[in-house]
């Protein structure tokens, strides 16, 4: 019985060896696996010894490959599916049919597309996020507020389209002290595939304890992504703004301003546990560049509570600086943060 079992092992082995791709190189030796692919010049092969390995298609002689691949050859765009085999001076047969092995333009498995064609650029994906937080206090002061945010984010290979809304509500002692609604929308695309982009952007908002009815911000420009890797992000962005201020306040006239747009942006992954995002935008007028500005600035830490990165909490600051508010109104308002963060795909 043992014999049986190591004959066949044997002959399981010999087949095995028999079968496998092989490259004959110039030098005469050969190089025994799977052929995966041949293209711009370059053979990649699976061999059990080394893993997968590229080789120079100048340093092969011919080719085996003991299943049909589909080929292209210098000589014709059509491709041709068959067996390769070596051939008289070194030569490669294809599919009866044989050719220089250095006039053999592209190789690819069965079922996988041509390696030569430019690949598809990645289809577009959605990503949602909410996050919510309440907090309270009671004794000597009776306070609530309540916060919250959804934001749906559409990825590309070269844009990225963001759309928001968030909102807060504050009540202390029974008085209302803080309302705040927040819509907006940013659009950017990268020009050429490049670290250079375009952007567009608007945001809506409500704040009666800011003294507006509505303070609307458009914006268009250039942006530049001055670190760009997979763990750390640092863009700048430069445009033109328009700004359209409705006043609560019947003191003060409504008003319509030209100006720019300034943002710093980056995004921190620390160690694959925790994420630092960090924007600043600043828009000054044109015709009162000095006295009539807006400075927002916004720092969270995001910390995964879960593996999938499904549930995170965010802690975070935001101050808004304006420079022209109603009388008796903050120039600064700051916002300390402890949000609750479901994200999804």
């Amino acid at each position: 019985m043992k014999r049986i079992f190591s004959g066949l092992a044997i002959i399981t082995l010999l087949v095995m060896s028999v079968q496998a791709d092989q490259l004959n190189l110039v030098d005469g030796s050969v190089i025994k696996g799977k052929i995966i692919e041949l293209n711009k010049g370059k053979v990649k092969i699976k061999t059990d010894f080394a893993g997968d390995l590229t080789i120079d298609q100048t340093k092969v002689a011919a080719l085996t490959t003991d299943e049909p691949m589909m080929a292209t050859t210098t000589t014709s765009d059509a491709s041709v599916t068959g067996k390769l085999a070596p051939a008289e001076d070194g030569k490669t047969n294809i599919a009866g049919t044989v050719v220089n092995t250095a006039d053999i333009k592209t190789i690819w498995l069965p079922g996988s597309p041509d390696p030569s064609l430019p690949k598809p650029p990645a289809p577009r994906k959605w990503a949602y996020e909410l996050a919510f937080d309440v907090t309270g206090k009671t004794g000597n002061t009776e306070k609530t507020t309540v916060g919250g945010s959804g934001k749906a984010t559409l990825t590309g290979p070269n844009d990225k389209l963001a759309l928001y809304l968030r909102g807060r509500y504050a009540k202390e002692n029974g008085t209302k002290n803080e309302e705040e609604i927040v819509a907006g929308g940013d659009y950017e695309i990268r020009l050429g595939g490049s670290s250079h982009t375009a952007y567009a952007r608007a945001e809506a908002e409500k704040d009666e304890f800011n003294n507006y009815d509505l303070y609307f911000t458009s914006a268009a420009g250039y942006g530049f992504y001055v670190v760009d890797t997979d763990d750390f992000k640092v863009r700048l962005r430069a445009g033109l703004s328009y700004v359209r201020k409705c006043y609560i306040d019947e003191n003060m006239d409504d008003e319509d301003n030209i100006g720019m747009d300034f943002n710093y942006h980056h995004e921190l992954k620390i160690k694959n546990y925790a994420k630092l995002v960090t924007d600043v935008t600043y828009t000054p007028t044109f015709n009162e560049f000095r006295e009539n500005y807006r400075i927002y600035h916004e720092s969270a830490l995001d910390i995964p509570l879960t593996k999938s990165g499904l549930w995170s909490i965010r802690l975070g600051v935001s101050n808004e600086y304006n420079n022209r508010v109603a009388e008796g109104a903050e120039r600064m308002d700051t916002t300390y943060f402890g949000r609750l963060v479901i994200s999804w795909n």
